[in-house]
């Protein structure tokens, strides 16, 4: 049986998309191309390109001003392209004096490209922009260490990725979590730099503060701390998760790549997770490409009954999800209910618009407390296909179908990719606790 899901948290996120001649292979960005002054302290980025190849290439850049719209390039104001030998390095020219914005740089596989601002020093190390440290559109990038005090201030700033105008919501927090003033809400030119100096006046003894911002565009954020005394100046970008597929002492490690030619591979032998009331969920990143297009996705894991629920025996009780971005962009998720419900389903929406999903339910299935079931989930945009079983020593026990997908290929659209277990209780969903997720095998094929 098939319907249609609403879920109220899918959203659909875009991928960048810049454009460039055949020769070029996409663009990247430097985040804060500088050459001007904050406070009587001058910021002077400098950009390096290696060429790591053995034959001379070119490198095309273009300077886009903060606030200017940087898709706009009439005829006198085109990329520059520089011939760079193989095996060298060189140093970009610095941007015109008094200017700040985003250097793009596009160039053929085997171009390098490392950035830094320098007061004085050393310099400090600026990230690079591309598809693979974005943030998705709807994505929230959270930015920590905002501080005012003393001669330091804080500058705020937020790049727009596409070629459409962003409109964003920054908010900012103290340490304890309370707000300062009203969320903002901005508009971005496309493909576009802002920059936000001393945000937090007229605060004078602040510090360890966050800000958050959310875009309905790819894009990036950053904060620059600067020392008005002495020209110290630190770089922060978005935080990192938590949370990743490196293996902590005492945990096996995670396989990547294993599963043979053209296959991307996260497999996990043995126990993976067992729920329990301080922890009901797991989610375990999947360390695969995010710019390349995957033909196909399988999944599978072996699950072992606990017991259902105490207050929920008829609840929704999970067996995987497997997604993009969210828990709501789902290439699978596949739960059953307990007894005097009886029932199994998988739900997949890659692809579809607003908030919908495919559902496939199989009634009368009475999984046993204390047996050990085997998932297999297959999403096949190349023949259109979704397939879940559920099998015990080999015996089906469920077999679901769906004969269309709504993508054409797997694509990560700037986000990553994961599977979680277990669920917290919330409405019908019920936890698994006691129940045991192991031999975890997640494979991608290209």
């Amino acid at each position: 049986m098939r319907r249609l899901l609403y879920n109220p948290a899918c959203a659909a996120a875009a991928l960048l998309c810049v454009a460039a001649g055949p020769a070029f292979a996409g663009a990247v960005y430097v985040t804060l191309a500088t050459n001007a002054e904050i406070g009587g302290v001058r910021l002077r980025t400098e950009v390096s390109v290696a060429n790591t190849r053995t034959a001379a290439g070119p490198v095309k850049t273009f300077f886009i001003p903060t606030n200017a719209n940087g898709t706009i390039r009439p005829a006198g104001n085109q990329p520059a392209t520089l011939q760079i030998a193989g095996g060298t390095i060189q140093v970009l020219p610095p941007v015109a004096d008094g200017a700040t914005g985003l250097l793009e740089i596009s160039g053929n596989p085997g171009f390098e490209v490392s950035a830094r601002v320098f007061t004085r020093g050393e310099g400090v190390f600026l990230p690079v922009i591309s598809s693979d440290n974005l943030i998705p559109a709807d994505g929230t990038a959270h930015l920590q260490g905002l501080r005012r005090d003393g001669n330091r201030i804080t500058s705020y700033a937020l790049v727009n990725l596409e070629q459409g105008q962003a409109d964003c919501t920054v908010r900012v927090f103290r340490s304890n979590g309370q707000p300062i003033g009203a969320a903002a809400v901005v508009s971005l030119p496309p493909l576009s730099h802002r920059q936000f100096v001393d945000p937090l006046a007229p605060e004078t003894n602040l510090s360890g503060a966050r800000a958050t911002a959310t875009c309905n565009r790819p894009f990036y954020a950053y904060i620059t701390t600067l020392d008005l005394t002495n020209g110290d100046l630190t770089f922060a970008g978005p935080g990192e998760a938590a949370s990743s597929t490196l293996s902590r002492p005492g945990e096996e490690p995670v396989q990547i790549g294993t599963c043979g030619t053209g296959i991307d591979c996260l497999q996990r032998t043995g126990a993976v997770f067992t729920p329990s009331r301080s922890t009901p969920t797991s989610r375990i990143s999947l360390p695969f490409h995010r710019n390349i297009p995957y033909t196909k996705a399988r999944l599978q894991l072996d699950v072992k009954v606990g017991s259902w629920a105490s207050q929920q025996r008829d609840g929704i009780h999970h067996l995987f999800t497997l997604a993009r971005g969210d828990s709501e962009t789902r290439l699978g998720y596949a739960a059953v209910r307990g007894p005097s419900r009886n029932f199994a389903f998988f739900i997949h929406n890659l692809g579809l618009p607003g908030e919908q999903g495919n559902r496939f339910q199989q009634d009368n299935v009475q999984l046993q407390n204390g047996q050990t079931y085997h998932v297999d989930y297959t999403y096949d945009p190349g023949t259109g296909k979704v397939d879940f079983t559920l099998t015990r020593n080999g015996a089906q026990v469920v077999r679901l179908s769906d004969s269309e997908t709504f993508v054409d290929a797997i694509r990560a659209d700037g986000q990553g990719y994961f599977v979680e277990l277990g669920l917290a209780p919330l409405g019908p969903h019920a936890p698994t606790y006691g129940w045991t997720y192991s031999n975890l095998k997640v494979e991608f094929f290209r």
